[in-house]
């Protein structure tokens, strides 16, 4: 969920991915979910999504290397960042990491910056998994 405020109204929890009121397509599908340069308008909120495998259960999920020669994820198996967790699925991961980009650039013909004005932060961030 995005939290979204306008002005001095109250914040309200707009879908990301689903239909809400001020974005019946959704917030992705109207703002897009694309980097500055990557052909397309900048976003102003990017969703990425990384997954790996594990070799063994990890210690501490939030600080792991994946550079080391210790590291718990299988050498290679890390993926390129994508736009959807669903993308994953080709690679065979097992453990997912994400990262959300706040774009608040404001110049020229691309400006994410206008719509995120309006943001106050995300909330409620899930990731639906099958068991293997």
């Amino acid at each position: 969920d995005v939290i979204w405020q306008v002005g001095a109204n109250p914040e309200e929890l707009i879908s990301y991915r689903g239909p809400s009121t001020p974005f019946p397509a959704g917030f992705e599908t109207t703002n897009g979910n694309h980097l500055g340069p990557d052909g397309a308008p900048a976003s102003p909120v990017v969703v990425r999504f990384q997954g790996g495998r594990v070799t063994e259960p990890l210690a501490n999920p939030c600080n792991v290397s994946v550079t080391a020669g210790d590291s718990p994820i299988q050498f290679g198996s890390l993926t390129p960042w994508v736009r959807h967790p669903a993308e994953l699925n080709a690679y065979g991961s097992n453990v997912v990491r994400f990262c959300i980009i706040f774009d608040n650039t404001v110049e020229g013909g691309d400006n994410p910056g206008a719509v995120l004005a309006n943001v106050r932060g995300v909330t409620n961030l899930s990731i639906q998994a099958a068991a293997e």
